[in-house]
């Protein structure tokens, strides 16, 4: 049976992920877009080669013939679009942000359970071949026990490179304001290495302690480059860099692990293995994947199997968590305890 699925939100980013549903004609196909620019909604439709265009995503939404929505829009969009889409039975994959409160993430938590719907999270970077790599090491324990988890992405926005007029008209849009973005480049470009790090750490964090700065962006209300620290249950620390300020030499998407036994580390393409006692590290070298074809393509196949996503709504959540509770040691100066966050949730 092939996928019926709904676009809701026709930027820039749906572009990717339809790209993704166009590589698997054989499991799924586009029937609708929904976008409040009729514009933007014909592009996308026309990529898919000829969806039906909605200019209002719940009437999207009523329509039988749609098995899943992929949600598309901006941030502060997301907790309403996700909890009508389980209203309506369909079940639901969201680009990150979740949404931009523990509240709104129990809301879409009471609605998904009570409604049944499948809920993927569109962490489309855990399927980075190095990561799948580092994963499946790590599950057969090969460094024992963990010390140290960094993740990190990094590179010169765009948008540095407007001139002062353009920073004051076209640079103005919905990521330059808190009250629409939920606040900087942490919850926005700061969220891949984050469920990136809570991905390969395999505990729960349990506290964190943050820095945030904005080097370049002045012309958006929030940082543009924040540092995450953060300490696991089962004692090891997390480290996360991320900006759009400053690039990493060794590219976007470097991480590393280091355990009792030796350490990964890699960047998009090369894992390097690195054991106590060798005097060089195997060196392991991946073909690029297109990751947003690959998280498209695995929701397609758990909703055949019945099976649950890489990334659910918990994993979503607790990089929620994180994130929040880092903006909250900014305020406060001082190290957040997330079992308290999620207490209080």
């Amino acid at each position: 049976m092939v996928l019926r699925v709904g676009i809701v939100g026709c930027g820039g980013i749906s572009h990717a992920h339809v790209r993704g549903w166009n590589k698997i004609p054989e499991k799924a196909k586009v029937v609708a877009v929904a976008d409040v620019n009729p514009e933007s909604a014909r592009i996308v439709s026309d990529l898919v080669g000829g969806a039906e265009i909605h200019t209002d995503y719940r009437e999207l939404m009523k329509r039988g013939d749609i098995d899943v929505i992929d949600v598309c829009l901006p941030h502060h969009l997301h907790k309403v679009a996700i909890v009508a889409a389980a209203e309506a039975g369909k079940h639901v994959m969201c680009e990150k942000p979740l949404c931009l409160s523990l509240s709104e993430a129990a809301e879409i938590r009471r609605t998904v359970e009570r409604t049944g719907v499948t809920f993927m999270s569109a962490h489309n970077q855990v399927f980075m071949p190095t990561v799948v790599e580092a994963k499946r090491l790590l599950g057969e324990g090969i460094l024992g026990q963990i010390y140290k988890v960094y993740s990190s992405d990094c590179f010169v926005h765009p948008q540095n490179n407007l001139s002062d007029e353009e920073k004051r008209t076209i640079g103005q849009t919905w990521r330059s304001r808190k009250e629409t973005m939920g606040g900087g480049e942490l919850i926005d470009t700061g969220y891949h290495p984050t469920y990136r790090l809570l991905y390969l750490a395999g505990s729960e964090p349990v506290s964190v302690f943050a820095q945030t700065a904005r080097f370049r962006m002045h012309h958006w209300q929030e940082e543009d480059t924040a540092e995450v620290m953060l300490r696991f249950a089962d004692g090891a620390f997390g480290h996360i860099v991320t900006s759009w300020a400053m690039p990493n030499l060794l590219g976007p998407y470097y991480f590393s692990v280091v355990g009792e036994r030796g350490q990964i580390y890699a960047t998009a393409d090369t894992l390097y293995l690195a054991m106590n006692g060798q005097t060089d590290p195997e060196v392991r070298k991946f073909q690029t994947v297109d990751t947003f074809a690959a998280e498209v393509e695995h929701l397609a196949d758990i909703l055949a199997a019945g099976m649950p996503p890489v990334q659910s709504l918990p994993d979503a959540t607790r990089v929620l968590e994180v994130i929040l509770g880092a903006y909250r040691s900014v305020e406060e100066k001082r190290m957040v305890s997330l079992e308290a966050a999620t207490a209080r949730s």
